[in-house]
């Protein structure tokens, strides 16, 4: 995924999903990453009706193993957070995301590299609400994680933030 090839992504995640629910069923943990990570795929390609209930399960399946504050929880509720920002239901967007960031911050505190990542999605969500000056708390919190973390671009470039702002 990281390199931009979907489509590999896609066969492989599928092909080893397959192996997954064969062998463990569909509510087993290793189903349930297959699922939050194929979910993602579909989202980032904009397939979201495929997306959503994969990402839904791989949550279920998370709570009903980890209850409602475990890290891999988070992460589920994180993607499912950039789903509904993807589909313009920012209020939902938001909650999702706020209860992902409160768990990474219990697990992580306040300077993980993967924070600047929610923190910019809730800018986003700020953005597209209008409201600039809360976007921009958010936008250079996550630039202040991003160079503490030694990660300068991280997230996003300066450059983009700046644009960002000017655009809305």
């Amino acid at each position: 995924r990281r390199l931009g090839d979907y489509e590999k992504a896609l066969y492989f995640i599928k092909k080893g999903n397959k192996i997954y629910i064969a062998h463990f069923g569909t509510k087993h943990l290793e189903a349930a990453w297959a699922d939050l990570h194929l979910g993602n795929i579909y989202r980032l390609t904009r397939d979201f009706k495929r997306a959503k209930p994969l990402i839904e399960n791989a949550l279920h399946v998370y709570i009903q193993n980890f209850g409602n504050d475990h890290v891999d929880t988070g992460w589920a509720l994180i993607y499912l957070g950039q789903l509904y920002n993807d589909l313009g239901d920012y209020d939902k967007a938001w909650n999702f995301l706020m209860s992902g960031l409160e768990i990474y911050r219990q697990y992580y505190g306040d300077m993980h590299t993967d924070l600047a990542w929610i923190y910019k999605a809730l800018g986003e969500i700020c953005l597209e609400e209008g409201n600039n000056n809360e976007a921009e708390k958010l936008l250079k919190k996550a630039l202040l994680i991003n160079k503490k973390t030694q990660n300068p671009e991280g997230c996003f470039r300066s450059e983009e933030h700046t644009s960002e702002l000017q655009s809305h």
